[in-house]
């Protein structure tokens, strides 16, 4: 469910995406120098007014033709300043007058002045100034098809699928131990505007034992959010393998002992150790999960022990 409420204009399109146009300066609505692309809104754009703007249409001006749906954010001031002013939208447009918005006409006698989405009327002057309204159905920005978490191993992989995204800017991936305090622990790239199938993917590394709770938060553009349903996943951690060695710090001379508890059966256990320079001092295979290391100078090495699958690395200090 959404948790704020969604006031970001967006266009949902079948065959192509909507550029964001932003008024730059009060003026004519015509006029290239009032916009931020230089140029006046047309059938690609998103169009944004901002709240210290007023922008003024002075003529008839026609946009039905436009394949896509045309949306309008109102921040500032829509005015239409002439006798014969119009504003042609096509069908299912959508306009949204925020609170500090506000859609005014020089007249408020009869139909001269008025706003339509395709062949109906949406505004007309008579009905005088509106603020804090919308006009048509606002798209929601991204249809969710699945969120999943699934364990594997010492980690959790989260998948999700959508069906389209408009003006998505990014996810992010939630976690909480209790599904009421959350912690934001992932971040991914959203496809921004898109009518097919979007698949993503991301994992948890460092997961916590036992169960947790995983929620979706989808981010627009201009910050406006949502949340999506929440998963829960249970794991419990294999303790990774591990290597001592002993004793650390050791003189000159003296049997070092080199440790582990590697336990994969039918895998070879190696084992080296390299200075500080990277030169290796030696290497060998063994069988033992116990073995010796001699004859090394005074300096620091690191022992490294591994497997196919496995590999752990301790500092040893011969003194």
């Amino acid at each position: 469910m959404r948790i704020i409420l969604f006031s970001l204009l967006i266009l949902s399109s079948l065959n192509s995406f909507s550029t964001k146009i932003t008024s730059v300066s009060s003026g004519d609505w015509s006029q290239g120098s009032t916009w931020d692309l230089h140029r006046a809104p047309s059938c690609e754009d998103t169009i944004m007014i901002d709240a210290t703007h007023k922008i003024d249409i002075s003529s008839d001006i026609n946009l039905q033709h436009c394949n896509n749906k045309i949306s309008i954010l109102i921040e500032g001031i829509l005015y239409f300043s002439k006798n014969g002013s119009k504003l042609r939208l096509p069908e299912n447009s959508y306009i949204n007058i925020t609170s500090t918005g506000l859609l005014d006409s020089y007249t408020y006698n009869g139909a001269t002045n008025f706003i339509r989405f395709g062949n109906n009327s949406v505004w007309e002057s008579k009905d005088g100034p509106q603020t804090g309204v919308s006009f048509g159905s606002a798209p929601l920005p991204v249809k969710l098809i699945t969120f999943n978490a699934k364990s594997n191993s010492n980690s959790v992989v989260l998948t999700w699928q959508t069906a389209t995204e408009i003006n998505n800017d990014y996810f992010t991936i939630e976690r909480s131990v209790n599904a009421d305090n959350w912690e934001e622990i992932l971040y991914i790239t959203g496809a921004g505007n898109s009518n097919k199938t979007e698949t993503y993917a991301s994992t948890d590394l460092n997961p916590l034992n036992g169960t947790a709770y995983y929620r979706l938060k989808q981010t627009d553009f201009d910050g406006k959010f949502e949340y999506f349903n929440v998963v829960a996943v249970n794991i419990e951690k294999k303790s990774l393998p591990k290597i001592a060695v002993y004793p650390n710090p050791a003189s000159e001379n003296t049997s070092v002992s080199v440790e582990h508890n590697f336990s994969e059966s039918n895998s070879t256990i190696s084992i080296s150790v390299k200075n500080i320079e990277g030169k290796e001092m030696t290497s060998f295979v063994s069988e033992n999960i116990k073995t010796a290391i001699e004859g090394l100078p005074k300096g620091l090495y690191f022992v490294t022990v591994s497997t196919e699958s496995t590999q752990q690395t301790e500092k040893l200090i011969i003194q």
